[in-house]
């Protein structure tokens, strides 16, 4: 759902959730009660609010090239909770908001999850979390110990963005992420069991092309200007 009010557009699944909107410039100004701040650089900010009594964490794009992926990741992110592809958190709103045309302010408001003590294997439960994904014929290209928690007696994924998405590579990509996963989170490693030494070198190879582009386009420059 999409609503235009003075140059502020709001996405929201469920129409409950735009009173959170009357607190759009607090959560901006972060005037509402800061519990906790996660993450604060120079791409983003991440933090824990009390809102309305309810958790809620604000996640806040400063990159303008960020900002203009807000919309979709938001989309993105619904469409994963509402199908239950994965666990993640519920989202709620996204707020933009636009001087002119150009996006001034974009966050995503979603419910937070607090994490609990995992009394099984923790590592053990993101490897078959991992696994599950990739047999749905999905992928996440942002493995970080710290996006997998442990809630409600099962893993959840954090900082989804447009980071998880379908699988358009076949059976190599799934590889690949097996092999992110186990360089990522090496607990993880007595876990999978179908790595070969051939998937590694795939995945040397796959992280190597970006080099090898721009070695290639440098090669490319020099020879232009010899001739």
């Amino acid at each position: 759902k999409k609503i235009d009010n003075n140059q502020q557009y709001i996405y929201t699944n469920n129409k409950l959730n735009l009173n959170i909107n009357d607190k759009f410039d607090e959560l901006i100004s972060k005037k509402c009660e800061l519990i906790k701040v996660f993450k604060d650089d120079k791409r983003s900010y991440v933090g824990l609010f009390n809102l309305n009594n309810c958790n809620v964490i604000v996640k806040k794009y400063k990159q303008l090239r960020n900002k203009y992926q807000t919309k979709n990741e938001f989309i993105n992110l619904c469409n994963i909770h509402y199908f239950n592809i994965i666990n993640v958190a519920e989202p709620l709103l996204c707020l933009i908001k636009y001087d002119s045309k150009i996006i001034k302010e974009a966050i995503i408001i979603y419910k937070y999850i607090p994490e609990e003590i995992c009394n099984d294997n923790k590592f053990k439960k993101i490897a078959e979390f991992v696994n599950n994904f990739l047999k749905l014929n999905y992928t996440y290209s942002d493995i970080k110990e710290d996006h997998f928690i442990w809630s409600k007696n099962k893993i959840f994924l954090l900082d989804v963005d447009h980071h998880f998405k379908k699988n358009k590579w076949g059976e190599i990509k799934k590889k690949i992420n097996l092999v992110t996963l186990v360089k990522k989170i090496p607990k993880t490693k007595k876990y999978i069991n179908s790595l070969t030494t051939f998937d590694f070198f795939c995945y040397y190879l796959y992280n190597f092309i970006p080099y090898l582009v721009i070695i290639f386009v440098f090669f490319i420059i020099i020879k232009l200007f010899i001739i």
